[in-house]
């Protein structure tokens, strides 16, 4: 499992200077660089997207980790129900985001499509770090 902060470079704000340093809180992986970083606009974007969800400010939202990953399909593990997903490996990223203490899980492809997944529709990556 890969986490790191470092990957969200300008888009991070409160707590990021230890996430960066690998301080990251994670899930029991050792903090470690993303070859493929989170393009910081998309990261700006989820950030704006929790802050939305949770009502809060921009200074309240805090990424906690950054996970390089392969998605199993095209669903970007955030299947919605009656649709039908391409069965392809999707190289991408999981971002957890706490915004005023509510926690937002977004999942991303390497393409640029991002979503925010609610916690009843999160289905892991593939195990391991992203090998696309």
């Amino acid at each position: 499992m890969r986490t790191t902060l470092a990957a969200l470079g300008a888009a991070c704000t409160l707590g990021c200077a230890n996430m960066a340093n690998g301080n990251a809180p994670n899930a029991g992986g050792p903090a470690a660089a993303v070859t493929t970083p989170v393009p910081p606009d998309m990261a700006a974007a989820m950030r704006a997207d929790a802050a939305r969800r949770a009502g809060v400010s921009g200074s309240q939202v805090q990424v906690v980790q950054v996970r390089s990953v392969t998605w199993r399909d095209a669903a970007l593990g955030c299947p919605r129900e009656g649709m039908a997903y391409a069965q392809v490996l999707v190289p991408g990223w999981q971002v957890r985001i706490d915004a005023g203490g509510q926690a937002f899980d977004y999942h991303a492809s390497r393409r640029g499509t991002w979503l925010w997944c609610p916690a009843e529709r999160v289905q892991e990556p593939l195990p391991g770090d992203a090998a696309i």
